[in-house]
C-alpha cells in the first residue's frame, strides 16, 4: 500500500510538471532531490518516477538558451546528479542513460566561463568517472548491438561525455582524481575491420572520442591510453616514438578506415569523419611534420 501511494503520488507530480508549464530548474530540482534521497531512492526507481525526472532534466537543458547563466541552482542539480550516477548499478541503463545525457549537455550547452567550475565538479567524483569506466567497458560487448538498444545509446552517450572532459580539462587545466583507461588499438581496429556491422550512431560517438584524444596529442590527465595489452617501452624507431601511442601503422589504419566513412557519404558520419581527419592531420603535424 506504502509503494502503491508513493508511486502515485511521483507520478502526479511527475506529469504535474510536464503537462503545466512553466516550470523552473528550482521546480525539478526539489523533485530530484526528494526521489533521490533515501529512503525514497529505492522506491523512485521501482516505480521508474527518477528516469521520468532525469528525462525532463535533460529536456529542459536542451531547449534552454546556451546563453543562459547557471546559477546556484544549476551547480547544485549538476552536483546530485553527478553523485548519483556514480552511485547506481551498471546495469540500470534506464536511469544512467538520462543521467550521462544531462552531464553530458550542461558541459556542452553552458557558457565558456561556466564550464570550468562544472568540469572541475565532474573531474573530483570518483564514483561518476568509476561509472564511465564500467559503462567504456561495455565497447567489446556492445559494438554488435542494434545502433538504438539502450545499452549502445548508453555507450555513446558516456563517449561524447568522455569528449568533453577531456577537452574542457585541457581548457581549463582542471584536476583530476580518477583517469579512464582507454584502449586506443581497440578503438582504431574496431573502425577498421568492424564498421560494417556497426551502427552510426556508436561509429559517430567512437569517432568524436578519438578526435578529442588527438586534439590534445594523446596526452591527457582524464585518460589512461594504451595500445593493448603488454604494452612495454615506447617504440625504438624516430617516427614510431614521436606518435607514441598511435605509431605509424594506426595513423595510417585511422587513415584507411575514414576515408571509408566518408566514401560511404552518411550525414552524420560525413561530419565526424571529417572532423576526426582533421584532428588526426593536426596531430601528425604537431608530432611528425614528415609523416603528415
Amino acid at each position: 500500500m506504502e509503494m502503491s501511494v508513493f508511486s502515485l503520488s511521483c507520478s502526479f507530480i511527475s506529469l504535474s510538471l510536464i503537462i503545466s508549464p512553466p516550470y523552473t530548474h528550482c521546480d525539478c530540482a526539489h523533485l530530484f532531490l526528494s526521489l533521490s534521497s533515501p529512503p525514497s531512492l529505492s522506491q523512485s526507481l521501482a516505480v521508474g518516477s527518477l528516469p521520468l525526472v532525469l528525462r525532463l532534466l535533460c529536456l529542459m537543458q536542451t531547449s534552454g538558451s546556451t546563453e543562459n547563466e547557471m546559477d546556484g541552482i544549476h551547480f547544485k542539480l549538476l552536483y546530485h546528479v553527478s553523485n548519483l550516477t556514480g552511485k547506481l548499478k551498471a546495469s540500470n541503463t534506464e536511469c544512467l542513460l538520462p543521467a550521462f545525457s544531462y552531464l553530458y549537455c550542461c558541459l556542452r550547452l553552458s557558457p565558456p566561463h561556466c564550464t570550468d567550475r562544472a568540469v572541475s565538479m565532474l573531474l573530483c567524483n570518483t564514483g561518476l568517472m568509476d561509472q564511465l569506466q564500467a559503462t567504456l567497458n561495455l565497447s567489446s560487448s556492445s559494438s554488435l548491438a542494434p545502433s538504438l538498444s539502450p545499452t549502445s545509446a548508453l555507450l555513446c552517450c558516456s563517449r561524447l561525455l568522455l569528449s568533453s572532459l577531456i577537452t574542457l580539462q585541457h581548457t581549463h587545466s582542471a584536476q583530476v582524481h580518477r583517469s579512464i583507461r582507454l584502449n586506443l588499438g581497440s578503438t582504431v581496429q574496431a573502425l577498421v575491420f568492424g564498421k560494417r556491422k556497426t551502427g552510426s550512431l556508436l561509429l559517430a560517438s567512437s569517432l568524436r572520442l578519438l578526435q578529442a584524444v588527438l586534439d590534445v596529442d594523446l596526452e591527457s590527465p582524464v585518460l589512461c591510453v594504451n595500445v593493448g595489452p603488454g604494452v612495454g617501452q615506447r617504440p625504438l624507431g624516430d617516427t614510431d616514438s614521436s606518435l607514441y601511442p598511435l605509431a605509424s601503422y594506426g595513423a595510417h589504419c585511422l587513415i584507411t578506415a575514414l576515408y571509408g566513412l566518408l566514401l560511404q557519404k552518411q550525414e552524420l558520419l560525413l561530419s565526424v569523419s571529417v572532423n576526426c581527419l582533421g584532428s588526426l592531420l593536426g596531430f601528425l603535424h604537431r608530432r611528425s611534420p614528415s609523416t603528415a
